[in-house]
């Protein structure tokens, strides 16, 4: 809540000293860059949210973090080269004018990961990452064709992919485990879901409003493994 600030910038910064230190920077309404260039971990969360102007963060040097909210600043590009670690959720919501979402050598999140209204991003990809311990929520991303996570093989609760209206692929080839719910709908251009490797789905599949060029490739899972599935009920795809 500074009316006048516009730059926030601890250029020496390097570790947080106790186990609940957080950074949280919102509703600075002239704030347009953040900068913690040799800030390596944050031990609990990292939070920019409501900064109308913010249009750069840089956090190069985090490799350990909490947990990451990013939600309604006016990002182009969200970039964390060195991250590795995410204890906790990573959400970015309602970042409009984002284009760029990436974490080359991220492997683990231990919550879930959320992006939402990013209206700019073309393509989703985390090549490293291999343990969601939480739901993969995929919502509402108008410009977005792509999601690819080459290496995920865990799913610790939902897969939910809605209401991207130009999303073509969504390729998790490495997947075996995803311990709730598979949601897909209101896709209109999705082609190809890949689950190559999925082996196991606690709960149900629906997917529904996909074309009918739609193809879900799972050969190594059945659907009369599912808990629920009868018909519409708990299986609203045929595999």
């Amino acid at each position: 809540h500074n009316p006048s600030l516009q730059a926030f910038v601890f250029p020496s910064l390097t570790t947080t000293p106790w186990n609940s230190f957080s950074v949280n920077i919102y509703d600075n309404l002239q704030l347009s860059s953040v900068s913690f260039p040799n800030l390596m971990n944050v031990s609990a969360g990292l939070t920019l949210e409501d900064n109308a102007m913010l249009i750069a963060a840089d956090v190069s040097a985090l490799v350990d973090v909490g947990s990451i909210y990013v939600a309604r600043n006016r990002l182009s590009a969200i970039d964390l080269p060195s991250l590795v670690v995410a204890h906790g959720p990573v959400e970015v919501y309602d970042e409009y004018a984002l284009a760029s979402f990436t974490a080359p050598l991220l492997e683990y999140i231990g919550g879930a990961l959320h992006v939402e209204n990013c209206d700019k991003m073309y393509v989703l990809e985390f090549a490293l990452l291999e343990y969601i311990d939480g739901d993969l929520n995929i919502y509402s991303n108008d410009a977005l064709q792509k999601v690819d996570f080459p290496n995920v093989t865990y799913i610790d609760f939902d897969l939910d992919v809605y209401s991207n209206g130009n999303l073509e692929t969504v390729l998790l080839v490495a997947v075996t485990h995803i311990d709730d719910d598979i949601w897909v709908y209101e896709n209109p251009n999705l082609q190809l879901l890949n689950l190559t490797s999925l082996t196991y789905v606690d709960d149900e599949i629906q997917v529904d409003d996909t074309p009918a060029t739609f193809d879900f490739v799972a050969p190594n899972f059945a659907a009369e493994d599912l808990d629920n599935c009868d018909g519409s009920d708990g299986c609203s795809y045929p595999l």
